[in-house]
């Protein structure tokens, strides 16, 4: 009898480290501190202009951001960091420092094999200029433009094609969850 309980156990472990490892199989997860390093990266070669016609030019640069996967808000990326912008107006150019919080849903462009960040919006900022004569209300919208452009062209992750492991995860996934510090893609 004591045989057939151990036995019984023994199979139900076995079973159990099956179902844990196919989980384990069926997913692939990039970190948060992975996709920081490449967003590091890219953040230096990239900038975005917005032009509300004559009146209006902004051109956005980042001096850095950070994502928080996860963390802030469930099932959403974060991204804190500052960024620095030239506005050039009828009445001369002005630098404006920038700190802001946004908040986003990444999503997989198969076609591009790039992690993007779709649907941001800023949580949170803060403007400072030496001049202090552009008011947050007038900036706002054309920051918002000027993200939600940035976002749409510059991937925050680019699939590493000498990654075979990734590269399959890539080409077969079926969802994409957020979780603390780390998005996953499940491939079965």
């Amino acid at each position: 009898m004591q045989l057939k309980k151990r036995l019984q156990f023994i199979i139900l472990f076995l079973i159990i480290g099956l179902l844990s490892a196919c989980q384990q199989i069926g997913q692939y997860s990039l970190s948060e501190q992975v996709l920081n390093s490449a967003l590091q990266k890219k953040l230096g070669q990239y900038s975005q202009s917005v032009n509300a016609s004559n009146l209006f030019k902004m051109k956005l640069d980042f001096n850095s951001l950070k994502l928080n996967i996860g963390q802030e808000e469930a099932n959403k990326v974060a991204a804190n960091g500052t960024a620095q912008a030239s506005i050039q107006t009828p009445l001369g150019t002005e630098n404006v420092n920038i700190k802001l919080n946004l908040s986003a849903l990444p999503e997989i462009n198969e076609q591009q094999d790039a992690i993007y960040l779709k649907q941001v919006e800023i949580a949170d900022y803060q403007i400072d200029s030496s001049l202090g004569s552009i008011s947050s209300s007038v900036l706002l919208p054309y920051l918002n433009q000027a993200l939600q452009l940035y976002f749409e062209n510059n991937p925050i992750y680019q699939l590493d094609k000498s990654n075979q492991l990734e590269n399959l995860a890539f080409k077969s996934v079926s969802n994409i969850r957020v979780e603390q510090g780390k998005l996953v893609f499940s491939v079965l």
